[in-house]
């Protein structure tokens, strides 16, 4: 703890004691320190205190306990420098790092917040507190003091590893590629750091992104088995199942993490559609770690792809036992229950999801349409409005908030949704058929009309578009047309499914 010594000898050179005795004590105290015989220094710090109780004295000997790890005895006597009215940002900040490593959050960002204000520009105060803020949560709050470490500390690869995360986390993936790359160009060498940057974007789905990094780091490290699964771990965010599978077999499945092969390989088969082999894959994987979440929600996962809900469901419980705070848990659980039309189960875990993760877009999105299939249609538009604003470049969110809209009487605002769903993916047959929809509730059948035969010429397994068609082009005096989509309707209605249904599972079911 290279600060808390800094700290320490400031302090200790600005210490007037009166007495010999007690400047020898004092002297003593520090050579110990120096030395890193803590018990000695907390010796003659203890005896100092007894011969005189200040404020500075006792942050002396609360500083020692803190080198030495006696925490308690540490906040202790820190509090009692403060309440003896020593209290430069020195006590606070070393007591802030006290409460921290008791895992007291709120207590430790007090404390550090007290030193940042009382000295304004100490860039490892600004830093701690960053790292601090950013560990229970607070990304946005934690930006400004990171960027002032970074500013201060440009070559320190740590502080930029943590301001791309926090970046990531406060929802600016774009600022969050920027500083990778700002990052690389200034430590252009530091595999470690690419590493760490490479665990970033797979975490926040940035799948392109960890691929080039990795394959810098690659260059600088060749052949080191953590970034072969992290080349690996990229692929199967990307859907390459075949990658994958090029990268496992250069590495021994006895390598890394226990499981950890087998639980790759076990995502690379889902995606190849080997429900089978992938199953024995990551029962393997968990029988290596059976504590390890990932490897049990990837099983549940296969288990859904499988239409194995229930059973999904029972192993994600027994996940959830294991990481009870790990939003991903209670979403899952809720995929199932939607699947076998438990529908208020499924709204109540994406509740669940939200109150530990409150900017999970994708349990919000679940949420409502749970919530539409119970006729909540309040529930179901305020949930879906919350996605759509947590992630405006969704045209699945748009689509199903518009269809919700649209169900509660709000047509126009609906088409506007439809639209918007339409502008981010142009081949997106289902929200042609729901403006199509909202166009003919509004008069506009010559627009109604094209949207239609955009949605069937896009998807003609859209069913439901056929018969729209036909009274479209019924009232619009076309006969013939109408015939041809009455009859095109009938023949395809009882053997090709909803297409839109497709791409709502597999929106679902993505990998995490």
């Amino acid at each position: 703890m290279k600060l808390g010594f800094l700290i320490l000898a400031g302090v200790l050179a600005a210490a007037s004691l009166p007495g010999q005795s007690s400047d020898e004590l004092k002297q003593k105290g520090i050579k110990a320190f120096q030395a890193g015989q803590f018990a000695a220094a907390e010796e003659a710090f203890r005896l100092l205190v007894q011969r005189d109780p200040s404020g500075e004295n006792y942050s002396y000997e609360a500083v020692t306990e803190l080198r030495a790890g006696e925490i308690p005895a540490a906040i202790t006597h820190f509090e009692r420098a403060i309440e003896l009215g020593y209290a430069p940002g020195s006590v606070h900040y070393n007591l802030g790092l006290a409460y921290l490593r008791l895992e007291k959050s709120r207590e430790g960002i007090r404390e550090l917040k007290l030193a940042a204000t009382q000295e304004p520009g100490n860039g490892e105060v600004e830093y701690s507190l960053g790292v601090a803020l950013l560990e229970t949560g607070q990304a946005g709050s934690a930006l400004p003091y990171l960027r002032n470490s970074l500013r201060r500390s440009p070559g320190d690869p740590a502080i930029r590893a943590n301001c791309v995360r926090a970046e990531f986390e406060s929802g600016d993936a774009e600022a969050a590629i920027e500083d990778i790359d700002k990052a690389v160009a200034a430590l252009p060498k530091n595999a470690a750091l690419e590493v760490a940057l490479t665990q970033l974007c797979l975490a926040h789905r940035q799948g392109q992104k960890a691929l080039t990094l990795l394959e810098s780091a690659d260059h600088l490290a060749p052949n080191e088995p953590e970034i072969r699964f992290l080349f690996a771990r990229a692929n199967v965010l990307l859907e390459r199942p075949t990658k994958v599978f090029d990268m496992l077999k250069s590495v021994s499945p006895g390598t890394g993490a226990p499981g950890e092969w087998s639980h790759l390989m076990a995502q690379a088969l889902a995606q190849a559609g080997d429900l089978k082999e992938a199953r024995t894959q990551v029962e393997s994987a968990i029988q290596a770690d059976p504590k390890n979440t990932a490897y049990q929600l990837t099983s549940a996962w296969i288990d859904q792809l499988d239409l194995r809900y229930t059973q999904s469901i029972a192993t994600l419980e027994r996940a959830r036992e294991l990481e009870p705070k790990r939003a991903l848990i209670p979403y899952r659980i809720a995929i199932g229950y939607y699947y076998t039309q438990r529908f208020d189960r499924a709204a109540e875990e994406c509740e669940a999801a939200v109150n530990l993760a409150p900017s999970y877009d994708p349990a919000y999105f679940l949420m409502g349409i749970s919530k539409l299939e119970t006729h909540d249609l309040e529930g179901a538009q305020a949930a879906l409005q919350r996605a759509v604003e947590l992630k405006s470049t969704s045209p699945l969110y748009h689509y199903e908030w518009g269809e919700t809209l649209f169900k509660g009487g709000r047509v126009e605002e609906g088409k506007r949704e439809f639209s918007r769903a339409v502008e981010l993916d142009p081949k997106f047959a289902g929200a042609y058929y729901w403006r199509g929809r909202a166009l003919k509730q509004e008069g506009d059948l010559t627009a109604a009309i094209r949207d239609l035969e955009a949605a069937v010429a896009i998807d003609p397994g859209l069913t439901l578009a056929y018969h729209e068609l036909w009274q479209l082009y019924k009232s619009t005096g076309q006969p013939e047309k109408a015939n041809a989509a009455l009859a095109q309707g009938e023949q395809l209605r009882l053997k090709i499914r909803d297409e839109q249904e497709e791409i709502l599972r597999m929106a679902l079911l993505a990998p995490d």
